[in-house]
């Protein structure tokens, strides 16, 4: 049995960087300290703690920033236009929830060929973020080349690129289309069956479910193009499940049936625990017979838990479908 500690995709991708894990206190506050408690003085004080690699307090100075939330945001901006990509990585994670954070980000995600590094970061950092703001050309170009491209961040950049509403709904589908393509089509490599880091399932699956999870943020926009391309693809049924999960988690109704046969009978418990999901967005409340149903299922994932507790697959994403849809319901 391997074990496996769940963190989320954006600490994976920020794995590298200790400054936003470590924590330790900073030294108590004098009155000759006041000055440098506000945004800018905070933010100067985190410039210098990034150069002298003082992972403690950069961390601190971090959430003091955060905590500020809109007010820091010119201070912030300021000392972005004149840092280097290293300083320029930390301080956009110094930005607050608000109406400028995304606007932010994206316009950093646009500096790919100067900023490289902040620009990853800035697309890590929207991953669980609307953005409704438009996309320059620069922005949604480095959007889709990582999607086409790139061997890391493809699914990340899926997933932002499919909440940009103000992108018409074929330019954010495309180009997730074609890497989803060409993924399921890939012969399985030797890091597939590797467990994904965070996660209950092995690297192979959970790099396929990036793109199903951006397809569900699209809901039914995304419908019609996957449906044409699951007829396109016909006469290959080792890859027709794949557009089947791909419908169900964008909501399609016309597979429920289709999804509930892959859920009570596919060989692959991880197969079975992603139709579980689609299934359960398909077919909505219709699906609630099934899903309890599922809470007695035995199957174990091979990764266990943490705390070294067998992780039963199946029967813990039923739970968390049951417990959306009654979200859903109540609202």
């Amino acid at each position: 049995m391997k074990t496996y500690t769940r963190i989320t995709t954006l600490a994976a991708i920020s794995a590298s960087c200790a400054i936003l894990i470590a924590l330790a206190p900073l030294p108590a506050r004098s009155d000759s300290q006041t000055a440098e408690e506000t945004p800018t003085g905070l933010v100067a004080r985190l410039q210098q703690v990034i150069d002298q690699r003082d992972e403690p307090s950069a961390s601190q100075l971090l959430e003091k920033l955060r905590e500020c939330g809109e007010s820091a945001t010119p201070a912030i901006v300021a000392a972005l236009e004149k840092s280097n990509d290293e300083r320029r990585a930390v301080l956009l994670c110094a930005l607050g929830d608000g109406d400028s954070r995304a606007a932010i980000l994206i316009k950093a995600v646009g500096d790919r060929q100067d900023y490289p590094i902040s620009s990853q970061r800035a697309v890590a950092l929207l991953e669980n973020s609307p953005v409704t703001v438009p996309l320059s050309d620069l922005e949604l170009k480095s959007l889709q080349r990582d999607i086409e491209e790139s061997p890391t961040m493809a699914g990340i950049a899926s997933r932002v690129l499919a909440k940009c509403t103000k992108v018409p709904v074929n330019t954010r589908l495309e180009p997730i289309l074609r890497r989803f393509k060409s993924e399921i089509g890939k012969e399985p490599g030797t890091d597939d069956s590797r467990p994904g880091l965070g996660s209950y399932l092995p690297r192979g699956i959970l790099r396929l479910n990036e793109f199903l999870l951006a397809f569900s943020y699209m809901q039914e926009d995304s419908i019609p193009l996957l449906r044409a391309a699951r007829e396109h693809g016909a006469g290959r049924s080792d890859l027709d499940k794949w557009w089947l999960l791909a419908l169900g988690f964008s909501g399609d109704s016309s597979v429920a049936e289709e999804l509930k046969t892959i859920v009570q009978g596919n060989s692959d418990r991880y197969v079975r625990a992603l139709a579980v999901r689609a299934y359960a967005r398909s077919a909505k409340q219709d699906s609630v017979p099934l899903l309890q149903s599922l809470l007695a299922d035995p199957t174990e994932s091979e990764y266990r838990s943490c705390a070294g507790r067998p992780v039963k697959l199946i029967s813990m994403v039923a739970k968390d479908e049951l417990v959306n849809l009654r979200r859903a319901k109540s609202k």
